[in-house]
């Protein structure tokens, strides 16, 4: 007979971004009920049969950890999960954008130091290449917008730390001031490519970037992410066969959609870069120079 007080149920919901999805667990002995799914359906149900109790429960719990982990939230049942508004199509291909982008860095959360973003974009081709031209153009879309944002005062400042040339006078430093287009919008890709969670902390605060996320060795690795202009097009030729060097498929595509967005007229910078980098970020530039 089962220890009713030691028995297991739970019910758990996550409905960060566009997720609203349900986790269910009950215990019965040496019986383990699982049922997941969207929230407002029956799910799928499956049960696991322990050795023992004790095991059982040891096991579900766990579960039940790395649920929490996940970000999942409990609630006291079914009737308790709040109500969720249904995602709109650019908050779903905001979401497409940024787990394309994550799922295809096997460096996010080792060898960092190894870091190879041409490889990056490899990864990224192979994994939307199995994409409808559709999702492709929204792939495209929200890259777009997302370099758009990146187009900041604080981000060149940032730029010119990490990437230009630089003086030093005793403790002075003093770095080179230019910033060629071309270089600050392939340097803002490669920002996009390690990932929402660190793009998004830059453009709060660039020294961030001090926290980790970054290989701040210029001779390791110059921050370049050219290739993530063309991903979409060139998953598009992969998946049909084509030219990927004559295919510009996806954004010409994207010209009809917007013909106002565009990655090579950006909107006007909020600020003008910092002239004395030093003196704005003293910790900043103290530690790249370090590195450097």
């Amino acid at each position: 007979m089962a220890d009713d007080a030691r028995e297991i149920e739970k019910y758990l919901v996550q409905q960060e971004g566009v997720s609203n999805k349900f986790w269910q667990v009950c215990t019965d002995g040496a019986r383990q009920t699982v049922r997941y799914g969207r929230v407002g359906t029956d799910g799928r149900e499956t049960v696991k049969d322990f050795d023992d109790a004790d095991t059982c429960r040891r096991e579900t719990e766990k579960l039940v950890a790395a649920k929490m982990r996940k970000g999942y939230l409990e609630v006291a049942d079914e009737s308790e999960v709040p109500e969720k508004d249904e995602p709109s199509d650019d908050e779903r291909a905001e979401l497409m954008f940024w787990e394309a982008i994550e799922a295809s860095n096997k460096w996010k959360k080792v060898r960092r130091d190894e870091y190879d973003a041409d490889e990056h974009v490899e990864n990224l081709t192979a994994l939307l290449a199995k994409k409808g031209k559709g999702t492709l153009v929204q792939f495209q879309r929200q890259m777009v917008l997302n370099l758009n944002a990146l187009y900041t005062g604080a981000v060149a400042d940032l730029y010119m730390i990490l990437a230009n040339d630089y003086s030093s006078d005793g403790d002075a430093v003093t770095f080179t001031r230019f910033i060629s287009d071309d270089d600050f919008l392939y340097f803002r890709c490669w920002l996009l490519l390690k990932g929402r969670q660190l793009v998004e902390a830059v453009r709060n605060d660039i020294t961030t970037c001090l926290g980790g996320g970054f290989n701040l060795n210029r001779d390791e690795c110059w921050p370049d992410g050219e290739g993530l202009l063309y991903v979409a097009d060139r998953a598009f030729a992969e998946k049909n066969g084509t030219d990927p060097d004559d295919a510009y498929e996806i954004i010409d595509a994207l010209r009809e959609l917007d013909p106002d967005l565009d990655y090579d007229s950006p909107p006007d910078m909020d600020r003008d870069p910092t002239y004395d980098l030093q003196a704005a970020y003293p910790r900043l530039v103290a530690t790249i120079v370090a590195l450097r």
